[in-house]
């Protein structure tokens, strides 16, 4: 919360957001994520040089909701656009645009990246800022965050990062 001087860290009932366990997976190039009984994996392949191509996969069908994390680091005062028309300037106003609101890509400062319909995008996410009493991080260190829904039916996104 906000200026909470006093705040509990310890995260609700049944999130978790640190997983259990971590395995380098070099056969398929991967990082696979454990959290309790829900396997989860990461990958990039950049031997494009043009673009990187980011994999997020729910390997564990579960009723359970599971979200992956696009952090993107942003360029304060770039201008930001999306596929459908949205655009500004990256300051001190939010941003949150719904799932299939910005189109197949969202861009920042030169680079583009693909937005699956299902994802939505926010900004800015604010760290807890440790060096602070009261914990409030300015935006600078904050994050662009696009968060990806993993489902029975959406257990793979595949992302494109680009120089357009």
């Amino acid at each position: 919360k906000p200026h909470d001087e006093n705040p509990d860290f310890v995260p609700p009932a049944g999130l978790m957001h640190v997983p259990s366990d971590a395995v380098l997976d070099a056969k398929e190039n991967r990082v696979v994520l454990v959290y309790g009984d829900v396997k989860c994996a990461a990958s990039v392949d950049i031997s494009d040089i043009a673009k990187a191509k980011l994999v997020y996969e729910l390997l564990t069908p579960t009723e359970k909701r599971v979200e992956g994390h696009v952090t993107l680091v942003p360029e304060m005062k770039a201008k930001w656009e999306t596929a459908s028309g949205k655009s500004g300037v990256l300051g001190d106003e939010g941003i949150l645009l719904a799932a299939g609101e910005a189109g197949d890509w969202f861009g920042l400062g030169g680079w583009r990246i693909s937005v699956p319909k299902e994802a939505t995008i926010q900004w800015p996410v604010k760290m807890h800022d440790q060096y602070r009493k009261d914990g409030e991080s300015e935006n600078f260190q904050a994050r662009i965050v696009m968060t990806l829904p993993m489902t029975r039916e959406n257990m793979k996104y595949e992302l494109t990062v680009e120089r357009p």
